[in-house]
């Protein structure tokens, strides 16, 4: 039994098919604004502190 409407179902697959839908990832935080996706370690510029001034004394 489908609860999903055919009209939205199609709209999906299509989406799908043409790669619109982003895949959601990992994201595995690291420290001093690190986080490892996929397996990479990235620079996690969404974060606050990602140049690490936070933790410099003479910045504080």
């Amino acid at each position: 039994m489908h609860l999903e409407p055919a009209w939205l179902t199609d709209g999906l697959e299509a989406l799908e098919q043409g790669h619109l839908i982003r895949p959601r990832r990992r994201v595995e935080p690291l420290e001093d604004g690190r986080s490892r996706i996929d397996g990479r370690e990235l620079v996690d510029f969404s974060t606050n502190d990602y140049l690490g001034f936070a933790r410099d004394s003479r910045l504080a």
